[in-house]
C-alpha cells in the first residue's frame, strides 16, 4: 500500500478527478438527450406529410430505390425536423442525392431482433441519425441542394460515372468501394463472401487508403513544391476535400483526422505523439456523434492502429536478408498484431475469427493497394488512356475478387463478457509494459480480477435452476433451455427464406450465452419458421442429438437437417407419442404427438407436442397443431402445464378453447413477427388466454423472454 500510494497520489488528483466527473457528466447528457429523442420523437406518429432533403446516395433494389432523408419542415409536427427516415421509392422519380421532396406517407418503426448479443439494425442506424422509415404515398421533387455541400456530392457522382462508363459493372462497383466507400452496389454474394472471410476491412477506407492517397499526392508535389510547408499544407486540404466526397465515413474519418493532426503538429511544433492524436480523433468524432462508439467501423479501426503501434513492435524481433520474403514476413506479423489487439472486438461484434482473413490478407492488401492506385489515377485520366489501363485493371480487380472467395476455414467463439475483456486488455498492458513502471501494480489488478472471474464462472456453472428462454426469431418459433445440470435443450430455431436466421440471430445469440454445444435440438416440423436456425446450428456448432417424428413427405429441410447429421455423426432419436426422454435426473420430456401412424399428410398437424417437467413445474411445446390435433390430444392425456408455448404462432386454427383451459397456463408464450402479413396472433387466440387469466407473452411486443424455474416453482420473468 506504501508502494502503490505515491502512484494513487500522482494520477487520481482532485483536479483529474473533476476533469474526470464533468466528462463523465457531459457525455452521459448528450447521450441521454440523444436517445430521449429516438424514443419520444415518433412516439405518436403515423402518418407524416413534409418537405424533406436526400442525404444518401440512392440504392437500386428489387422493390424500388432505397434512401434516406431528413425532415427539414412538417406542419403538423414540428418535432420531427432534423430527424433522419428511410424511404423506399418505386423508382419512377427521377431523384438524386440532395433533391429537395414534398412527401407523405406512414411512418413504420424499424424492426430489430430483440435478443441479447444479436446484432440490432435499429441501433446501428442511430449513427446516422435514422429514427425509422417511411412507406412513401407520394413523392415530389420541389428543389435541389444549394449548399456548397452540393459541389461535393456531384464531385462524388461524377466519379462514380467515370468508373461505370469505362469498366465492367463488377470493376466498377469494386472501385466504387474501394475510392469512395460506396459498397451498396456490389454484388451480394461476393460481398458476403469477403465479410465471412473477414476481409471487408479491405474494402473499408481506412489508413491504408489515405497512406496511398499522400504516397500519390507525395509524388506528384514532390516534382511541382519544392516548400515542403506548402507541399504539407496541400496535403492538409486535399484530405479535407476527399472526405467531404465521401460523406464522413468513421474509418476514413479517424485516418484523415490522425493524418491532419499528425501534419499540422509538424508543421506547428516538428514534433507529434501517437496517443495524443489517437485520442483527438477519437473524441472528433465521438462529439460529432457518440453512436459511432457501437460502430464496427470505429472500433476496428482504432484498434487496428493501437495494435500496430504497440502490440508489433514486441512480434517483430526477427530481421530477414530477402527483401521480398520479408515484405510478406512482416505483413503477417502486421496482420497478427491487429489481430491481437481487436480479438475481442471481432468476436463481440462477428463472433468468430478467419484464418482466410491472416493468410490471404497478405496477398491480397498489396493487391488492394494497387487497385487503389489505379482507381485513384482513373479519376484524373482522360477515357482515351483509361482505354489501355482497362484490361489491367479488370485483371487486377478480378484476381480480387477471385482471392477474396478462397475459404481456408475460420471458427466461432463464446463472447467475451466484459469482466473477461477487461483481463485481456490489462494482460495486453501487462505485456507491452512488463519491467516499465506499473507492471507489479498491474500484474496484481490481473491477478485480482481473474480470481474473480473465476469466482463468477463458478457461480454461474453452480446454478440450480431451469432457464427457459423464448428468443425472438421474427415470424417463427424457438426456445434454449438450459438445465441446472448444465445441459442444453433447442427446441425450434425460427427461420426466414429471405433471411438467415440461423447465421445471423441465433448463433450470434447463442454464443453470447458461452454456449458452443447443445445436448438435445428438438425440431417440431420442418417448415422454415421452426427448422432454419437449427440446420445453421447443427452445421456449424456441436449437437449431440437431434430429436424428430416420423415424417409423410422427405421436404428440402429434412434431407438437409438428415445430411448434415450423418456427416457430423449425430445422433438422431425418432420420436411418436407414448416415448419419454430421460434429458438428466430431474427432467424429463415427455411425448404427447405424433402417433406412430400418421394421420396427416399437413406437416403442421404431424408436429411433435412435447411435455417439458422439472420437479413440480412443466412446460407444454406445440409446434404448429390445429385445433384437429388440439382436440385429439386432449382424449386421456394430462396437458396441465405452468407454461405453454401457444400454437402456430397464435393463428385463430389453433388454440381451441377447451384446449386452453385443459392446459390452464399461468404463462402463454407467442413466437411471432413484428408488423406480419399474416395477422398473428388472433384476437380470438389472445381473448381465450384472458379469459383463463394466462399472462401473455410475446416475441413482437416483448423480445426475448427468460424464465427462472427453481424447485418450488416459477421465480422470476425477464424480457428485452
Amino acid at each position: 500500500m506504501r508502494k502503490t500510494k505515491r502512484y494513487i497520489k500522482k494520477f487520481f488528483t482532485l483536479k483529474t478527478f473533476l476533469i474526470f466527473i464533468s466528462s463523465i457528466i457531459i457525455a452521459s447528457s448528450i447521450v441521454l438527450i440523444k436517445e430521449n429523442r429516438f424514443t419520444n420523437t415518433y412516439k405518436n406518429v403515423k402518418y407524416i406529410e413534409a418537405t424533406g432533403i436526400i442525404k444518401s446516395q440512392i440504392t437500386e433494389k428489387e422493390y424500388g430505390n432505397s434512401f434516406t432523408i431528413e425532415i427539414i419542415e412538417c406542419v403538423e409536427n414540428k418535432k420531427i425536423e432534423k430527424t433522419g427516415l428511410k424511404v423506399t421509392d418505386t423508382g419512377k422519380n427521377n431523384l438524386k442525392y440532395g433533391d429537395i421532396i414534398k412527401i407523405t406517407g406512414e411512418y413504420k418503426n424499424i424492426e430489430s431482433y430483440k435478443n441479447q448479443g444479436v446484432f440490432n439494425y435499429k441501433e446501428s442506424l442511430k449513427k446516422d441519425n435514422i429514427y425509422g422509415k417511411l412507406d412513401v404515398d407520394k413523392i415530389e421533387k420541389i428543389g435541389e441542394n444549394t449548399s456548397i455541400y452540393k459541389y461535393f456530392v456531384y464531385a462524388n457522382e461524377k466519379i462514380q460515372q467515370k468508373y461505370e462508363e469505362n469498366f465492367s459493372n463488377q470493376t466498377s462497383n469494386i472501385l466504387k468501394g474501394l475510392i469512395i466507400g460506396i459498397n451498396s452496389d456490389i454484388d451480394s454474394k461476393i460481398k458476403e463472401k469477403i465479410q465471412d472471410n473477414g476481409l471487408s476491412h479491405i474494402l473499408a477506407i481506412s489508413g491504408t487508403h489515405i497512406s496511398c492517397i499522400i504516397l500519390i499526392l507525395n509524388k506528384i508535389l514532390e516534382k511541382v513544391l519544392y516548400d515542403n510547408r506548402k507541399k504539407k499544407k496541400l496535403i492538409l486540404t486535399i484530405l479535407i476535400i476527399y472526405n467531404l466526397v465521401i460523406g464522413f465515413i468513421a474509418s476514413a474519418m479517424r485516418a484523415i483526422i490522425m493524418t491532419i493532426l499528425t501534419i499540422t503538429a509538424k508543421l506547428i511544433f516538428k514534433k507529434n505523439k501517437f496517443e495524443i492524436d489517437l485520442s483527438i480523433a477519437s473524441l472528433i468524432i465521438l462529439i460529432i456523434n457518440p453512436y459511432y462508439l457501437i460502430d464496427s467501423g470505429f472500433l476496428l479501426s482504432f484498434g487496428a492502429t493501437i495494435g500496430i503501434i504497440y502490440i508489433l513492435p514486441i512480434l517483430n524481433k526477427i530481421k530477414i536478408k530477402n527483401k521480398i520474403i520479408n515484405y510478406f514476413f512482416q505483413m503477417l506479423l502486421v496482420s497478427i498484431a491487429v489481430n491481437i489487439f481487436i480479438f475481442p472486438a471481432t468476436i463481440y461484434l462477428f463472433k468468430r475469427m478467419s484464418i482466410t482473413s491472416i493468410v490471404i490478407g497478405l496477398i491480397i492488401s498489396p493487391l488492394a493497394f494497387i487497385m487503389q492506385i489505379c482507381g485513384i489515377i482513373t479519376i484524373f485520366l482522360p477515357t482515351n488512356i483509361i482505354k489501355l489501363t482497362k484490361p489491367i485493371i479488370e485483371i487486377l480487380v478480378n484476381a480480387f475478387i477471385y482471392l477474396s472467395q478462397i475459404d481456408l476455414g475460420w471458427s466461432y467463439f463464446k463472447v467475451l463478457n466484459i469482466l473477461e475483456i477487461t483481463i485481456y486488455y490489462i494482460f495486453l498492458i501487462y505485456i507491452i509494459n512488463h519491467k516499465k513502471r506499473f507492471s507489479k501494480i498491474i500484474k496484481n489488478i490481473l491477478i485480482i480480477l481473474t480470481i474473480i472471474n473465476t469466482i463468477v464462472y463458478f457461480q454461474i456453472r453452480l446454478k440450480n435452476e431451469l432457464t427457459i428462454h423464448f428468443i425472438d426469431v421474427g415470424q417463427g418459433d424457438s426456445t434454449l433451455i438450459e438445465t441446472p445440470e448444465n445441459k442444453t435443450i433447442l427446441i425450434d430455431g425460427g427461420g426466414n427464406e429471405n433471411y438467415n436466421i440461423g447465421k445471423n440471430v441465433l448463433i450470434p445469440y447463442l454464443l453470447n450465452k458461452k454456449i458452443n454445444k447443445i445436448d438435445y435440438m428438438l425440431i417440431s416440423h420442418f417448415d422454415t419458421d421452426h427448422v432454419g436456425g437449427c440446420i445453421e446450428v447443427a452445421k456449424y456448432l456441436k449437437v449431440k442429438n437431434i430429436i424428430i417424428s416420423k415424417q409423410t413427405k422427405e421436404t428440402e429441410n429434412f434431407q438437409e437437417l438428415i445430411q448434415i447429421a450423418k456427416e457430423k455423426n449425430i445422433k438422431i432419436i425418432i420420436c411418436k407419442k407414448g416415448d419419454e426422454i430421460n434429458i438428466s435426473k430431474s427432467i424429463k420430456l415427455k411425448i404427447l404427438w405424433p402417433k406412430e401412424e400418421l394421420i396427416s399428410t399437413d406437416i403442421n398437424d404431424n408436429s411433435i407436442v412435447a411435455k417439458l417437467e422439472y420437479n413440480n413445474t412443466s412446460i407444454l411445446f406445440t409446434g404448429d397443431i390445429t385445433q384437429n390435433i388440439e382436440k385429439e390430444i386432449l382424449k386421456n392425456q394430462n396437458i396441465k402445464s405452468d407454461i405453454l408455448k401457444i400454437a402456430h404462432h397464435g393463428s385463430k386454427t389453433s388454440s381451441n378453447i377447451e384446449f386452453i383451459k385443459k392446459v390452464n397456463p399461468k404463462i402463454s408464450l407467442i413466437g411471432v413477427g413484428e408488423n406480419n402479413t399474416f395477422g398473428h396472433p388472433s384476437n380470438i387466440t389472445i381473448e381465450n388466454l384472458k379469459n383463463i387469466r394466462s399472462k401473455i407473452y410475446r416475441t413482437d411486443i416483448n423480445g426475448e423472454i427468460t424464465i427462472n424455474v427453481n424447485k418450488n416453482g416459477i421465480e422470476e420473468v425477464k424480457h428485452r
